[in-house]
């Protein structure tokens, strides 16, 4: 089975200062090549952590959702990483931008049930 592995994306919603370009268009830019790459050769995404650099990003929240919404066919597995859990903590996993979008349907969360 072929499939395509990312790590440590760590997604934004401001611009860093460092930054010449606009990370925020660069970041979807990158995520909309990878996808369509996905959804054209039926490979699944799986995700090794931190897919966003803050877990309670509420802004970033909308656009990938909508983003998530336009590649809904492609499978998306995560793995928690550190900046993907508020406070380190399983009971607040629900209340972050991955534990939203694994309630919306856009993300299956490993680690905590079986895949099948």
């Amino acid at each position: 089975m072929k499939f395509i592995l990312l790590s440590d994306v760590h997604l934004v919603y401001k611009n860093l200062v460092c930054r010449l370009d606009d990370l925020f268009i660069t970041q979807f830019q990158k995520l909309e090549f990878i996808w369509k790459y996905a959804k054209e050769n039926c490979y699944p995404i799986l995700q090794a952590g931190d897919f966003t650099d803050i877990e309670r990003s509420w802004y970033l929240l909308p656009e990938l959702i909508s983003f998530f919404e336009k590649y809904s066919g492609v499978p998306f597995y995560c793995v928690r990483g550190s900046h993907d859990n508020y406070m380190y903590s399983e009971q607040t996993n629900h209340a972050t931008i991955m534990g939203a979008l694994e309630r919306a349907g856009h993300a299956i969360v490993l680690g905590h049930k079986e895949i099948g």
